[in-house]
């Protein structure tokens, strides 16, 4: 049985003389082409860009750890509270956790005033309080709880 030919498609150029036409058309491809090397080109510098920031992250990282491991001491982070003395007018700043006091520093002007307004809150706790229940006239009533509907049938 003969075998089927199979045909192979073969291209050859030529040069030749441009048209308006072409000139037309390589025209708008050049300029396609260009302006896709412009996003390529800044597509790169992005890319580059965003690996150079990872990389300095992780040496600045990578520098902290060397020194902690070089000097066998390591940074802890914990939350710290201030505390406000209206008698002597300092600040303690203590660490949340354990109540341990770190530094104390003198109250600024605007605490200052603050911790004189509650001192004078205080000498006047209850002189306004006529009905018994705790709170001042001038402040307003707690909120009522609201009770649940019953669902309609």
């Amino acid at each position: 049985m003969p075998k089927a030919a199979t045909a192979e498609r073969i291209y050859d150029t030529e040069e030749r003389p441009m048209s308006d036409t072409d000139r037309t058309k390589v025209g708008d491809e050049l300029a396609d082409v260009e302006q896709q090397i412009k996003a390529v080109e800044e597509e790169k510098k992005n890319v580059n860009t965003n690996y150079r920031v990872r990389i300095r992250k992780l040496k600045e990282r990578a520098d902290v750890l060397s020194r902690q491991w070089k000097d066998g001491v390591i940074e802890v982070s914990f939350e710290v509270v201030e505390v406000h003395d209206d008698e002597r007018l300092i600040v303690d700043v203590e660490r949340k956790d354990t109540g341990q006091r770190l530094t104390s520093r003198p109250m600024t002007e605007p605490e200052k005033e603050a911790a004189r307004r509650r001192k004078q809150g205080k000498l006047f706790d209850g002189a306004d309080d006529d009905d018994g229940d705790g709170r001042r006239d001038t402040e307003p009533a707690p909120a009522k709880p609201r009770r649940a509907r019953k669902p309609k049938k």
